[in-house]
């Protein structure tokens, strides 16, 4: 790609008004459900999918538009989770059983219990 090396990033124009701007334009209560939806899915992506975080979440390098999408702007700080703190991530996001069985607080408090092993894993430092 023209213009990137190894200190350049080369960026694309997003579409979208920062979210002052998009309220003051009062949108639909179901556009605004869209949207929250949107953004749960976005940190799932992030998380799961890529294994990293945008570190710098504040409302100015997000952008709404009217159909519901979300552009994600400035990336100069970006925290990488290694595959364990994912798989661990993962397990509680995810987990398949109900939230008010002790083997889930043992996956969210990460207590390391033999039958809650099956379920989830230490998130490693890194």
């Amino acid at each position: 790609m023209e213009g990137v090396s190894d200190k350049v990033l080369a960026m694309s124009l997003m579409t979208g008004r920062h979210l002052e701007d998009f309220l003051a334009r009062r949108p639909s209560q179901k556009l605004r459900n869209e949207l929250g939806a949107h953004l749960f899915e976005l940190f799932y992506f992030q998380v799961l999918k890529i294994e990293a975080l945008h570190a710098d979440p504040h409302w100015g390098n997000y952008l709404f538009t009217d159909d519901a999408s979300i552009s994600l702007v400035d990336f100069g700080c970006v925290k990488y989770l290694s595959p364990e703190s994912v798989a661990y991530l993962r397990s509680v996001f995810l987990y398949p059983g109900e939230t008010t069985r002790l083997i889930f607080a043992a996956c969210w408090k990460n207590i390391t219990m033999t039958s809650a092993r099956s379920y989830c894993r230490a998130p490693a430092v890194r």
